[in-house]
């Protein structure tokens, strides 16, 4: 894993780790850090570190099947916005089956999906993958009373 304490008020966070187990772990406790460090109540905080645990777990099992992979967290706060990247440079998917482009599940969505879980925690998110990978972008609204 590469990241050091960052101040998410002042600049971006940027986690890559080897797509192992671990990263998940790694990926939920940063998410954690920032969401104290952002004054989030507990719910919204833990539904954040579980949909970007999902997303990574997602990427480690998914993406690089056998293969030795990374995958990269990106964490900015800008203007009441948080945002958050994961991404990988694995074999990629058919989102649409997953995702619509509307924001509505796909005919193989499943509620428990990391995916959908990351789809009820932001309130907004796009997803873009292909051959050389795939990123899954969430956006979530930071109320001036969470701050």
């Amino acid at each position: 894993m590469t990241s050091q304490t960052i101040d998410i008020l002042h600049e971006p966070v940027c986690l890559t780790m080897q797509a192992t187990p671990d990263a998940v772990l790694e990926a939920e406790a940063e998410t954690l850090r920032l969401a104290r460090e952002l004054h989030l109540d507990v719910r919204t905080a833990g539904l954040l570190a579980r949909a970007v645990g999902e997303l990574v777990l997602n990427a480690c099992t998914y993406a690089y099947r056998s293969e030795a992979g990374v995958v990269t967290t990106e964490f900015s706060y800008h203007d009441g916005l948080l945002d958050i990247t994961v991404s990988d440079a694995g074999s990629g998917f058919n989102c649409n089956e997953f995702f619509r482009p509307d924001g509505t599940p796909g005919p193989k969505a499943q509620p428990k999906m990391g995916l959908m879980r990351a789809a009820r925690a932001a309130d907004r998110i796009s997803v873009a993958s292909g051959r050389f990978g795939t990123t899954i972008r969430m956006v979530k609204r930071i109320r001036n009373d969470e701050q």
